[in-house]
């Protein structure tokens, strides 16, 4: 998540920026650099080549098999056949998720109890000069608006209320309409893509969190301490990745398979 790591150094550096003087040093100009080449390395690097390359498929296009979820080898298989490991990359093969529709909702229903005070609970303490004052995640978001620094709001909004709310709602849509008989699979899959891979920006507050507590430490002149928000926030995030996780998008195929 070095990209997600990137926004949260400069979410706190804008925060840092408030009440006292930040320059940009080289080691961000090159962890800037690094994001940057690691991010285009990731998008052209075709991984089902590579793969490809190390072992071929197992299974031939007209042999029923089980797909591989590290590494997308085809696996043979036959019925009352234990399933075991990949060949290519010894991960474990699963016909289908363990329980995947009463994981997901249970992680979600966790989810959605603690997203309320996560939201409106003290993310973080704040200490200057002997007063404390607690900010919540939309306090300090609303600050970052009427100080006109909006791009980084937004993100923070985006990102921290947003992201975790519409990951709650669309993994529930996607366990009822799996479960109902997906009429629109495709639609639907593409919705399972978008919510496994915009999880993980919900951790931009988390890590400008961990970063602000451990660079603002000047005792009675200023500190800054997590707060009970923060632990109900971080539960959020980890609960819906577990929900992305948990759910089995071959589920939403099954009406097709059927019919």
């Amino acid at each position: 998540m070095l990209d997600v790591l990137l926004i949260a150094v400069i979410v706190a550096g804008v925060k840092m920026g408030e009440g006292a003087d930040v320059e940009i040093g080289n080691g961000l100009i090159a962890f800037v650099a690094m994001v940057l080449i690691w991010t285009l390395s990731r998008e052209y690097l075709d991984s089902a080549l590579v793969w490809n390359a190390v072992a071929p498929q197992n299974a031939e296009p007209d042999e029923e098999a089980v797909g591989c979820n590290d590494c997308g080898n085809r696996v043979a298989s036959r019925p009352g056949e234990s399933l075991g490991r990949c060949p290519r990359c010894r991960a474990p093969l699963e016909d289908r998720k363990f329980k995947a529709f009463g994981r997901t909702m249970a992680f979600v229903l966790a989810g959605a109890v603690l997203y309320v005070p996560a939201n409106t609970l003290p993310i973080l303490i704040l200490t200057s000069f002997g007063k404390t004052e607690p900010q919540t995640l939309l306090g300090s978001i609303n600050l970052l608006f009427s100080a006109g620094m909006w791009p980084i709001a937004v993100i923070l909004f985006f990102a921290s209320i947003l992201v975790p709310m519409l990951k709650l709602v669309g993994l529930s849509w996607l366990v009822w309409a799996a479960r109902r008989g997906s009429r629109r699979p495709l639609d639907e899959t593409r919705l399972f893509r978008v919510i496994a891979y915009v999880g993980r920006w919900s951790m931009v507050d988390v890590l400008v969190l961990a970063l602000l507590v451990a660079l603002v430490r000047l005792g009675n002149v200023a500190s800054i301490s997590p707060g009970i928000g923060a632990t109900c926030f971080a539960a959020v995030v980890v609960l819906t990745l577990f929900a992305a996780q948990s759910f089995d998008p071959r589920l939403i195929w099954d009406r097709e398979r059927t019919s």
